[in-house]
C-alpha cells in the first residue's frame, strides 16, 4: 500500500488570456449604416409619395408635412445615431467597453442566468411577440392614418374586411371565389 497523500486537484478557474480583446470589434461600414439607410430611404419614400399625392405641394412643404407625421422615424434615427456613437467609443476605449461588458450587460446576464431556463424561453417568446406585434401595428397605423390604439381596436374588422381596399366581401372569400373561378375554367376546358 502506498502512503502517498492523494493528489491535489486545483479548482478550475478560467485562464485570463492576454489575447482577449478589451475593445469592441470594429463594425464593417455597411453594418454601421444599414439601419440609418433604411430609415432615411423610408422617410424619403414617404416624402416622394406625399408630393406625388398632392402635386401642387412644394418639396419643402412635403418634407415639413412628413416631419410632423413621421416624427417617430426621426426618433428612431436619433436612437440609432446614439447607438453607433456608443459602438464607436467601445471600439476605441477599452475602459468604456469593459464597463459595459462587466457592469451593465454582465449584471443583466447574471440576473437572467439565475432564472429558470423554461421561464427565460417563455419570456423571450412573449417579448418577441410584443415587439413584432408593435411593429406591425405601427405600420398598419401609418398606412391607415390612425393612432396606435385606434389601430389595435380596428384591426380585427379591417383585416377581416379587405384591409387594403374598401371592398364589401372579406378577402378570403374573394380569394376562394377567384380560385373557384380558375378551377371552373380548367374543368370547362376538359
Amino acid at each position: 500500500m502506498s502512503t502517498l497523500p492523494p493528489p491535489i486537484i486545483p479548482v478550475h478557474e478560467p485562464v485570463h488570456d492576454v489575447r482577449d480583446r478589451k475593445t469592441r470589434k470594429p463594425l464593417f461600414f455597411f453594418d454601421r449604416i444599414k439601419v440609418t439607410l433604411i430609415l432615411v430611404v423610408y422617410f424619403a419614400f414617404a416624402v416622394v409619395l406625399k408630393h406625388a399625392d398632392i402635386p401642387i405641394m412644394t418639396w419643402e412643404e412635403a418634407i415639413r408635412d412628413q416631419l410632423d407625421a413621421k416624427w417617430w422615424v426621426l426618433a428612431l434615427l436619433g436612437v440609432e445615431i446614439l447607438r453607433q456613437i456608443h459602438y464607436l467609443i467601445g471600439e476605441h476605449s477599452a475602459r468604456y467597453n469593459q464597463f459595459w461588458i462587466k457592469n451593465v450587460w454582465g449584471r443583466w446576464n447574471r440576473w437572467w442566468d439565475r432564472r429558470n431556463p423554461w421561464m427565460r424561453y417563455r419570456m423571450s417568446r412573449i417579448l418577441k411577440f410584443f415587439v413584432w406585434g408593435s411593429v406591425i401595428v405601427f405600420v398598419l397605423a401609418s398606412y391607415w392614418g390612425l393612432s396606435f390604439w385606434e389601430t389595435i381596436a380596428q384591426a380585427p374588422k379591417r383585416l377581416m374586411f379587405n384591409p387594403f381596399t374598401n371592398g364589401q366581401m372579406p378577402w378570403f372569400f374573394s380569394l376562394i371565389f377567384l380560385m373557384g373561378t380558375i378551377l371552373l375554367q380548367f374543368v370547362a376546358m376538359f
